[in-house]
């Protein structure tokens, strides 16, 4: 019954990724999970960059795209804009994943590329707040009809 009842809910779930480096966290909650729709996002801004950047992601995409209608890869999303972005602002998600959230460059760039006033752990934490109130409005909320 249990079990019954995890697969029912699993084949209605709709999970947006968010940042997900070569697309290894979304091909395996697509594997696992057989949700009802999944949208897996980067903030790279095509699948040419995305693959200077991780070589090896070639084959996750070929997996992604295996699942047609189910799978959706989309290039130059900001998880700080999710709210804003034309082709999210009007979906609903039962989940929202941020596995790895990072400003995308190391301690060793320099803050004079961004923000002098500001140190690393407080732009990391500023990442975070906006994440956070941008993906709240693309959540479902307690009301089973809202999605």
């Amino acid at each position: 019954m249990v079990e019954e009842t995890l697969i029912a809910i699993s084949r209605t779930l709709r999970i947006l990724t968010v940042g997900d480096g070569d697309f290894s966290a979304s091909l395996a909650l697509i594997k696992a999970y057989n949700p009802h729709y999944l949208v897996a996002t980067t903030l790279l801004s095509s699948e040419s960059e995305l693959l200077k950047v991780y070589p090896h992601a070639q084959q996750i995409l070929l997996d992604l795209q295996s699942y047609d209608e189910s799978c959706t890869i989309m290039y130059g999303v900001d998880a700080a804009q999710l709210h804003h972005h034309s082709k999210l602002m009007h979906q609903k998600f039962d989940l929202i994943l941020f596995q790895h959230p990072h400003l995308g460059y190391s301690t060793s760039t320099t803050l004079n590329d961004t923000d002098s006033s500001k140190t690393h752990t407080e732009l990391h934490c500023q990442l975070l707040a906006h994440y956070l109130y941008s993906a709240q409005s693309l959540l479902c909320n307690d009301n089973p009809n809202a999605c």
